[in-house]
């Protein structure tokens, strides 16, 4: 059961997206690549704080 959580949360989205918040189909459409591009800008953004 760990490993099918971890694996659900690793594809939600990190941030909150308003525009979505009513749709479920727009929720299942652009979550998972809202939740790659949050971790991507985490990424970049944890990256030029550590310079």
């Amino acid at each position: 059961m760990g490993y099918h959580l971890q694996s659900v949360l690793s594809m939600a989205p990190a941030h909150p997206h308003p525009k979505v918040a009513g749709s479920t189909t727009a929720q299942w459409m652009a979550g998972p690549f809202a939740a790659l591009l949050d971790r991507f800008k985490d990424a970049v953004e944890a990256s030029r704080s550590r310079h």
